[in-house]
């Protein structure tokens, strides 16, 4: 049995809350959706303009180093390959990539 995911979504549209649950779902991954900020694990949110990602916080279509995807995915309790394909879901790209893949 999995461990429990609690993440809050901050100002999603419908269809990308579904869609995360889809992805979630799909991936086998339980996930609990909090009803604040303060209650969750993560943060997903949908920022106007693109940012870099911050502790705790994954802005969709931002950016993010891999320590910090690492990071994240051990906070959520999945599988770093699971992060990868979340952050590709949320359209976040890799920067400081510690293989020099992404600069």
């Amino acid at each position: 049995m999995s461990e429990t995911t609690k993440i809050y979504l901050d100002n999603p549209s419908d269809s990308a809350k579904e869609n995360l649950e889809k992805f979630f779902g799909d991936a086998g991954i339980t996930v609990e959706w909090a009803t604040s900020a303060d209650g969750a694990g993560v943060v997903i949110d949908w920022p106007e303009d693109k940012e870099i990602c911050e502790t705790g916080v994954l802005h969709a279509g931002g950016r993010v180093t891999c320590p910090y995807a690492f990071a994240a995915a051990s906070k959520m309790k999945i599988e770093r390959r699971v992060m990868g394909e979340l952050m590709n879901h949320l359209d976040i790209r890799i920067n400081e990539c510690q293989l020099g893949c992404f600069p």
